[in-house]
C-alpha cells in the first residue's frame, strides 16, 4: 500500500519539472527575440546618425567652400572698386587742398620737392580743366595711382585727412567684409568734406545700366577667349541676379554656377537665368580656357600633342567665342 501511495506524489514533480523547462524555454526564445529586435534597431538607429552626419559633413563642406568663395570676392572687390575709391578720395583732397597748401609754401620748398609736384603734375594730368560734377567724374575714372602717389599725396594733406585716407587705405587689404571697409570710406569721406549717399533703386538700376553698357563695349572688341570670359560671367551673373559683381579668375565656375535659370542671389527662381542648356555650353567654353591656358603655361608636358591640342582648343575657342558674346546679351543690344 505505502509503495502505490508514493507514484500519485512523483506525477505532480514530473509536471512541475516539464512546466518549468517550457516557462524556461519561452523565457529563453523571448530574450532571443529581444535581442534580435534590439541588434535591428541598433543597426538602423546607429545607421541613422552615420547618415546624418555625412550629410552634415556634406552640408560644412558646401558651407566652406561658399566661404572660401565669399571672401574671395570681398578681396577682389576691395583691391579693384575700393581701390578706385580710395583713390578718387585721394584725388579730392588733393584739388581740395594742395591748391592753398601750396600757395603758403616758399618758392624754394616747391622746387626742392619734385616728388610732390610729379604726384601732383598726376592727378591734375588725369582731371579736367572742366568744374562740377565732370571734373569729380574725370578723378574717379582716372587712371589708378601708385603706392608711391598715393603716399606722396597724403605726406601733403592735413593730419586728419592723411590719417582717414591711410586707414581707408588699410581697410581695403584687411577687412573682412564689405560693409567694414565702407564704414572707413565713409569716414574719410566725411573728414574731407564728402558725404557718400545711400544707392536708392532709381541710381542702382542707372549704375547697373552703365556697367553693362561699358562691360558689352569692351566685350565688343575683345577676341581672347579668356579675357572674353571674364566679361561674360559677370554680364551672366548681373542678367540672372540684378547685381553687380567684380569676378577674379578663380571664382569664375561658382559665380556662372549661380547664373542658371533656376536660382537668384536671393535664392529664388530666375526667369532671366540661363537655361540648363545654355549653361553647360558655357561652362563646357570655361573648361576649355582653363585647358589652353594651362597647355600655354607649359603644363601640358610640352611635345608636338600638347601643341595640337592647344592649337585645336585655339580654334574651338574662337569658334565658339560669337555665341558666348551673345549669351551675355551683345547681339541683343546691337539690334
Amino acid at each position: 500500500g505505502g509503495e502505490g501511495g508514493d507514484e500519485p506524489a512523483a506525477k505532480p514533480a514530473k509536471g512541475k519539472k516539464a512546466a518549468a523547462e517550457k516557462a524556461a524555454a519561452a523565457k529563453e526564445r523571448r530574450a532571443d527575440k529581444a535581442q534580435a529586435e534590439a541588434a535591428q534597431g541598433g543597426g538602423s538607429s546607429s545607421a541613422q546618425p552615420g547618415a546624418q552626419q555625412q550629410q552634415q559633413q556634406q552640408k560644412g563642406g558646401g558651407d566652406k567652400a561658399a566661404e572660401t568663395v565669399y571672401s574671395a570676392l570681398v578681396r577682389h572687390a576691395l583691391r579693384t572698386t575700393g581701390a578706385e575709391a580710395v583713390d578718387a578720395l585721394c584725388k579730392w583732397a588733393h584739388v581740395e587742398h594742395e591748391a592753398g597748401a601750396m600757395s603758403d609754401t616758399p618758392t624754394h620748398t616747391k622746387n626742392n620737392n619734385t616728388k610732390a609736384a610729379g604726384a601732383a603734375a598726376a592727378v591734375e594730368n588725369s582731371s579736367s580743366s572742366s568744374g562740377g560734377g565732370g571734373r569729380v567724374m574725370d578723378l574717379v575714372k582716372a587712371p589708378p595711382l601708385s603706392p608711391a602717389q598715393r603716399g606722396v599725396l597724403l605726406r601733403a594733406l592735413p593730419s586728419d585727412a592723411a590719417a582717414a585716407l591711410a586707414a581707408a587705405l588699410e581697410a581695403i587689404g584687411t577687412a573682412c567684409t564689405i560693409r567694414d571697409a565702407l564704414d572707413t570710406l565713409s569716414h574719410a569721406a566725411e573728414v574731407l568734406g564728402l558725404r557718400l549717399k545711400a544707392v536708392d533703386k532709381k541710381s542702382e538700376r542707372a549704375v547697373l545700366a552703365q556697367l553693362r553698357a561699358e562691360l558689352l563695349g569692351a566685350l565688343s572688341a575683345e577676341h581672347d577667349p579668356a579675357a572674353a570670359l571674364a566679361l561674360v560671367v559677370p554680364l551672366l551673373f548681373m542678367r540672372a541676379t540684378g547685381k553687380a559683381v567684380a569676378v577674379p579668375g578663380k571664382t569664375l565656375a561658382a559665380v556662372l554656377a549661380r547664373c542658371s535659370s533656376g536660382s537668384s542671389s536671393s535664392g529664388r527662381a530666375s526667369a532671366s537665368g540661363l537655361s540648363p542648356e545654355a549653361l553647360a555650353s558655357v561652362e563646357a567654353f570655361h573648361a576649355q580656357v582653363v585647358e589652353h591656358l594651362v597647355l600655354m603655361g607649359g603644363g601640358g608636358g610640352g611635345g608636338t600633342d600638347a601643341a595640337a591640342r592647344q592649337a585645336r582648343l585655339a580654334e574651338s575657342l574662337a569658334q565658339q567665342l560669337p555665341a558666348m558674346k551673345c549669351l551675355a546679351g551683345l547681339e541683343q543690344d546691337r539690334e
